[in-house]
């Protein structure tokens, strides 16, 4: 559970980082997909 919410809080924190930068979306959705 711990683990879970320590990368969710890291996906956000990439989202913050990205903003509203198409380019950086692209890059947190290949560390996505790395993940699963």
């Amino acid at each position: 559970q711990h683990e879970e919410e320590k990368l969710f809080s890291s996906i956000i924190d990439k989202f913050n980082l990205v903003g509203e930068d198409g380019k950086g979306l692209y890059f947190v959705d290949r560390d996505l997909a790395t993940l699963e």
